[in-house]
């Protein structure tokens, strides 16, 4: 059970994540027994299990809900200076829907999640 403390930090954390997500991401270079990430299809598929993380520890994020990742499909992602970008694709019945999107660090596939909760 989180109690008021937890809940602070988890509050913390998500506002950390939002305001990484702001700013371009960062990438060091890959070290000890990182991985690099070499294609969109391995960026694609490390985005879907950062959204998952995020939703099974904060169940109130539903932007990352399995439901809501589901409505974006499908998703692509493209390098730029070191750094994939996954986004996904607008329902055609909501074209200014904006799903979760990642930035994943090619080098060592660090990730960073944003997404708007409406």
């Amino acid at each position: 059970m989180l109690n008021r403390a937890n809940l602070v930090l988890l509050g913390l954390g998500l506002a950390a994540v939002a305001a990484a997500s702001a700013e371009p991401k960062q990438c060091k270079p890959g070290s000890g027994g990182a991985v690099p990430v070499q294609n969109a299809a391995a960026a694609i598929t490390l985005a879907r299990q950062a959204w998952l993380s995020v939703y099974s520890n904060a169940r109130w994020r539903k932007v990352y809900s399995p439901a809501n990742v589901l409505r974006f499909e499908p998703y692509r992602a493209s390098l730029d200076g070191g750094v994939w970008h996954v986004v996904g694709t607008p329902p055609p019945t909501d074209p200014g829907a904006r799903g979760p999107e990642a930035a994943i660090c090619a080098s060592d596939g660090d990730t960073t999640v944003a997404g708007r909760d409406d």
